[in-house]
């Protein structure tokens, strides 16, 4: 309902009384001091400070109690707190006058005389002595409940986590235990977390291991697991990122991704590297897989960097693949020698990185490989476009490893096109209307090339394939709670299908890769600035990119008022009032404007709290209304301003 200005008058027989004199008072509004003298001190004495405040006086056995007096100093001179007969199950701050605690059983019973004293360092102030009552509490008590599923075996010399979730419906204040924890083992009762890294001689399984948490009244357990110690393989080396042997720039925070390799892993969404340093027993050839967990904001685009014999190769894996996370992934197979060479680093350059653990398996232990792989079959060439041509072939096999592939073009065995790990190719950038010929070795991690595959021809078509084109301007801000939507303009000159993709997407957005529409609501807690965010299009060759945008989430300002009222007690005639049924409150940021309404259907109501007010000054006005809805005139108004 909107209403403007002075609002006329209903044509009823017997009216109501306005609302007498709305009062705005507002959240963090200054308390009436306890004891003020509005005599000014002489000029350059001292002020006293003042304290006010109202302590809870009874709390019951369970419930979390707090109370902060508040203190202020005329001479603005630093404040400090104390107090007197403290109860034993409280604590207090002496920067700000805080008591807070949780009254256990055992703690029934009234605490008398305390004080709460504020000092400028000259004066004192003390607030009037308190008491605080506690009952028992007649409510029943919820158990609290414990979730999480161990791991339930561990390789010697790796480490061993888990940290069950507990929780508590009272919200009471929870603490752990252990039965049957293995020797090489620890326990933390604050959190429940069991870790622990067991050497050799403690292999074996530890059975009946359970974690209980404990609200002080109930207790919930986990179902009770084993832990199987396993000895180490020496053809296999694992290096964890809670391991010792691990590096990092930048700031790392623990993941809650599921199905983490031992314990969890850890994410950083820009400017960060992790390396993991390997302890190899023997020289010779290993295969290097990574292991890291998937999150719906984990980039597409991510550097593994491994360092070995020959230098220093780099594998950019898809994190955002979901069908790639929580599983060993090759790197590629190198010649690695024994001790702490092969170091593996990944960073998070492009994006949103997960860093969880790195395996080395030995599959070769020496360095005199002198067979090469098998030659390369059934070589064909398949024309794509005036541009492109696609080759594949059959596997090669070697008594090691294929490592990779090269392919050569037009008789050039100097230098291939390209080299492989996969047994195909898209040959790109030709000439339309061109004859080419192609051919193929294969080559295993100590270097040794196969022959040359069969040869394959094909010619190009007339007509090269044209780009897509894609543009568009995205919005550069958003506010947290509103909607984000951006649609890029997009067109193929051969009208091909197009596809669009995603770089550095916000954690809080969605993105369409039909349409190219990026969108979502940041919520609290995304405000920040996302950047070096770039939209793709394809049509399966060729591919067109916007300009990298950045996108910064603005955390609005949000406030709320206070509003009391002395209910009427009489219609306008004079006549005693019987029936108020309840008040209406209208307010909007224009004098006379009130599009927003409140209905409060309860007459013993006096006030109320409007919260999620943005920015601005806020007008209010309320009336009251009986059974049979006839509603009085706009009170008096009153204004809030939110900063």
């Amino acid at each position: 309902m909107v209403r403007q200005g002075t609002r006329a008058y209903r044509s009823i027989a017997t009216g109501l009384v306005l609302p007498v004199a709305l009062a705005g008072c507002f959240m963090n509004a200054p308390v009436e001091p306890a004891a003020a003298n509005n005599t000014p001190p002489p000029t350059g004495a001292n002020s006293a400070p003042e304290i006010s405040g109202n302590a809870p006086r009874v709390i019951k056995v369970g419930v979390a109690y707090s109370f902060t007096p508040q203190a202020t100093d005329a001479d603005g001179d630093p404040l400090t707190f104390s107090i007197n007969n403290k109860p034993m199950w409280v604590t207090f701050d002496i920067s700000n006058g805080n008591i807070t605690g949780v009254p256990l059983l055992g703690h029934e019973g009234t605490y008398n005389d305390i004080e709460i004293s504020v000092s400028d360092g000259l004066m004192s102030i003390m607030l009037p002595q308190f008491s605080i009552s506690v009952e028992p509490n007649t409510t029943p008590n919820m158990p609290p409940e414990i979730d999480g599923t161990p791991a339930t075996r561990v390789t010697v010399g790796d480490s061993y986590m888990f940290a069950p979730t507990g929780s508590d419906p009272d919200g009471d204040q929870l603490s752990y235990s252990i039965q049957n924890i293995p020797g090489w083992a620890t326990f933390s009762p604050s959190t429940g977390k069991l870790s622990g890294t067991p050497q050799s001689g403690q292999e074996g399984t530890f059975s009946n291991i359970a974690i209980s948490v404990s609200d002080s009244i109930s207790t919930a357990s986990t179902p009770p697991f084993s832990i199987t110690v396993i000895a180490a393989n020496p053809t296999e080396t694992i290096v964890d990122n809670q391991d010792a042997n691990t590096t990092q720039t930048g700031t790392w925070s623990t993941s809650g991704a599921a199905n983490p390799y031992l314990g969890n892993s850890v994410y950083c969404d820009s400017g960060c590297t992790f390396t993991w340093q390997p302890n190899l027993p023997v020289s010779g050839t290993y295969e290097v897989y990574a292991y890291w967990t998937y999150k719906e904001n984990r980039s597409s685009s991510v550097p593994y960097r491994t360092h070995h014999d020959g230098g220093t190769a780099t594998v950019v894996v898809d994190q955002h693949d979901t069908t790639l996370g929580s599983q060993w992934n090759l790197l590629g197979i190198y010649n690695l020698t024994a001790g702490t060479n092969g170091t593996v680093t990944v960073s998070s350059e492009n994006g949103q990185t997960s860093a969880d653990a790195v395996r080395y398996v030995l599959i070769n232990d020496g360095l005199s490989d002198t067979v090469p792989p098998t030659d390369p079959s059934g070589l064909s060439a398949t024309t794509i476009s005036g541009s492109q041509i696609d080759l594949a072939w059959a596997a090669s096999t070697d008594d090691v490893y294929v490592s990779g592939y090269n392919v050569y073009q037009d008789g050039n065995y100097t230098t291939p096109v390209a080299t492989v790990t996969a047994a195909s190719y898209s040959v790109a950038g030709l000439t339309p209307s061109t004859l080419y010929t192609f051919e193929v070795t294969a080559f295993d991690p100590a270097g040794n090339e196969s022959a040359l595959s069969n040869t394959a021809t094909a010619v190009t078509t007339a007509t090269a394939n044209s780009a897509p084109q894609i543009s568009g301007t995205p919005s550069a801000t958003v506010n947290v709670g509103q909607d984000y939507v951006f649609t890029p303009t997009a067109n193929d000159p051969d009208g091909n299908n197009l596809l669009f993709s995603i770089q550095n997407m916000p954690r809080w957005a969605q993105f369409d890769s039909t349409t190219g529409t990026l969108s979502g609501t940041p919520q609290v807690g995304d405000a920040g600035t996302y950047t070096s965010i770039s939209i793709s299009v394809s049509d399966g060759n060729l591919s067109d990119t916007l300009p990298d945008f950045t996108i910064t989430a603005n955390q609005i300002s949000m406030g709320s008022a206070i509003l009391s009222w002395v209910p009427p007690t009489q219609n306008t005639d004079g006549s005693v009032l019987t029936d108020l049924a309840g008040f209406n409150i209208y307010y909007g940021t224009s004098p006379g404007s009130y599009p927003n309404q409140i209905t409060i259907n309860n007459p013993g109501i006096t006030g109320y709290v409007v919260d999620n007010l943005t920015a601005n000054t806020w007008y209010f006005v309320s009336t009251s209304f009986n059974s049979t809805g006839m509603e009085s005139e706009f009170s008096n108004v009153t204004t809030k301003t939110i900063n």
